[in-house]
């Protein structure tokens, strides 16, 4: 199948069959809290969506069931970015609040927080198995962070505004931002 997932200014959330161009809304639990302004999709095994909206909280939603899941209110400002560990369940979250964390996805607690941009996380890529992560922030600066020792190991500047998407290799150790 063909399909894609979208969210909206409305924190609305469809699911679309490319093939035949039809969408179907979402059904959210409990009211929508403004703007759902990130999405990250699992296609294969479950199914699954997470989104992150203006007011701090994240949902994650049944792409076959069509319907939201649960519903987590983290109180973190904005949510800006998301890479989703779909394994183990969990995700880095960043936020307006200039932090990076690391949230467990079945009771929606709090697994590590990383200290250490100056604005806000807007684009995160996640090496899940290195334990390494590549954030860029709304300074202009990238992150890498190692992950398990809760440390940045590198920052790394040169744009001159807020950065919206990074992409890395991480074999080379190579990244692209923009």
């Amino acid at each position: 199948a063909m399909r894609a997932v979208s969210s909206g200014a409305d924190g609305g959330v469809w699911l679309w069959d490319l093939r035949q161009g039809i969408g179907e809304a979402l059904i959210p639990l409990g009211s929508p809290c403004g703007c759902a302004r990130v999405i990250v999709a699992e296609w294969f095994g479950a199914g699954r969506a997470l989104t992150g909206s203006d007011c701090g909280r994240l949902a994650l939603w049944g792409l076959e069931t069509k319907r939201c899941e649960r519903v987590f209110d983290m109180h973190l400002g904005v949510v800006t970015s998301i890479a989703v560990d779909w394994v183990k369940v969990r995700a880095f979250v960043g936020h307006g609040d200039s932090g990076l964390d690391l949230v467990g996805l079945e009771a929606g607690d709090l697994l590590v927080r990383l200290s250490g941009h100056m604005c806000l996380v807007t684009a995160i890529s996640v090496n899940w198995s290195k334990a390494r992560a590549l954030c860029g922030s709304g300074d202009g600066a990238l992150v890498l962070w190692d992950v398990r020792r809760k440390n940045p190991s590198s920052f790394l500047r040169g744009h001159r505004g807020s950065i919206t998407a990074i992409a890395v290799e991480w074999e080379a150790l190579r990244a692209v931002s923009a």
